[in-house]
């Protein structure tokens, strides 16, 4: 998308925002406090249990990587997970982003993440980081209008000067089945080749990509993407999910 679309795009939303808060007063999910569906107080206290862990084996890290024995070169770097999914502002906020349709949270979910990343010395000292949505297919588009891991990476555009979004790279071509409603083993069949590069993109192979998403439980849809990312040269994919699923 154009620098002009976006801009043009985020006032649209804005104004979609302020419209539904003057007939449907946002209360934030924590604490109930009108005025935001997150507020600050709140949302700070989504960030304080940070996660890492190995793409591979699952297992909790003190760093964004992997395992020594588990570095692959054509899949996932390193899974950073803003919240555990003990945390229970996060899963309402995912919640109320998901299925209650308040945009704006993922715009604040995001910033948190940014600020998150900024700490990171994988993130702060690449000078382009390209962020990619985990794309959603076209039928569920359809139903439910956004694309929260899309608004997730807005959030974190915005706050983080040296990350750019770019959500017209990768494309999902099968419709699949919720990830959430299925067991470990079902998870990595499902997501096998659903996704591609999208056949219009035309730009250049950017070299460090953060796959963004909303959770990350096994990895799986993350590491298809990152597997599809990094056949058409991307050097490095570490991916940032807002909580740890179950």
């Amino acid at each position: 998308m154009s620098p002009l679309r976006m801009r043009v795009a985020a006032v649209l939303q804005t104004a979609k925002d302020l419209v539904f808060a003057s007939i449907f007063p946002l209360f934030c999910i924590g604490c109930q406090k009108e005025g935001a569906g997150l507020c600050t107080e709140c949302a700070l206290g989504i960030g304080s249990e940070a996660q890492y862990f190995c793409p591979i084996c699952l297992n909790e890290l003190g760093f964004w990587g992997a395992c020594p024995s588990h570095q692959r070169p054509q899949g996932l770097d390193g899974v950073f997970v803003l919240a555990p999914h003990s945390n229970k502002i996060a899963r309402r906020a995912l919640h109320a982003l998901k299925y209650g349709y308040i945009e704006s949270i993922g715009i604040v979910l995001g910033r948190l993440l940014a600020d998150a990343l900024m700490a990171q010395k994988e993130f702060y000292y690449q000078n382009h980081v390209v962020l990619v949505p985990v794309p959603m297919h076209n039928k569920r588009m359809v139903k439910r209008d956004f694309n929260q891991a899309k608004r997730i990476a807005q959030g974190i555009e915005e706050r983080a000067g040296t990350a750019y979004l770019d959500d017209g790279l990768l494309v999902r071509t099968r419709h699949t089945k919720e990830q959430a409603k299925l067991a470990r083993v079902q998870r990595l069949v499902n997501v096998k080749n659903a996704f591609e590069i999208k056949k219009s993109w035309n730009g250049e192979v950017p070299e460090f990509v953060v796959l963004v998403d909303d959770v990350s439980t096994t990895g799986a849809t993350l590491r298809e993407c990152a597997s599809v990312l990094k056949q058409i040269g991307v050097k490095k994919v570490f991916s940032v999910a807002v909580a740890h699923g179950r």
